[in-house]
């Protein structure tokens, strides 16, 4: 599934079946780090293998005038508590204000899927961003660390 927002940038899901070339090739890049810095629940090989099994969805930030991605996300969609959402599990990129004007499509095809609820996990400074976008916060994560 391709979404396309502009001539130049397209959001696309990337087929189970192609995430780990897409992963080496691409996605990687933005959300590796991501990833290994956030120190969550999620593991490098955990998010791919997800993907894979189509439990969760890889979706690539594609520039065509450039030939790169220029970031990349993984959802999964969650029932539970009478909800079904969408979630963001991991976010990363460069142009964020290029690429997030395509939300609007990403959550039709949440609406597609049956999801009355869209969910990201993310950092302080993406809070800001989809502020304007009509996000809220609903819930904080703390942790301590224990020596």
């Amino acid at each position: 599934m391709i979404i396309q927002s502009s001539p130049s940038l397209r959001l696309e899901a990337v087929p189970a079946k192609e995430v780990a070339r897409t992963w080496k090739l691409h996605a990687g890049r933005h959300l590796g780090p991501l990833i290994k810095e956030a120190k969550t629940r999620w593991q490098l090989g955990d998010t791919v293998s997800l993907c894979e099994s189509e439990e969760g969805q890889l979706w690539l930030i594609w520039d065509a005038e450039a030939r790169e991605a220029i970031g990349a996300f993984i959802t999964q969609i969650i029932e539970g508590g009478g909800e079904k959402a969408l979630e963001i599990l991991a976010l990363a990129g460069r142009d964020l204000d290029r690429w997030l004007p395509m939300l609007p499509q990403l959550e039709g095809f949440a609406r597609a899927h049956g999801c009355t609820l869209m969910r990201a996990y993310a950092r302080f400074g993406l809070q800001r961003v989809l502020k304007s976008y009509r996000w809220k916060p609903r819930q904080v994560i703390l942790e301590r660390a224990l020596a």
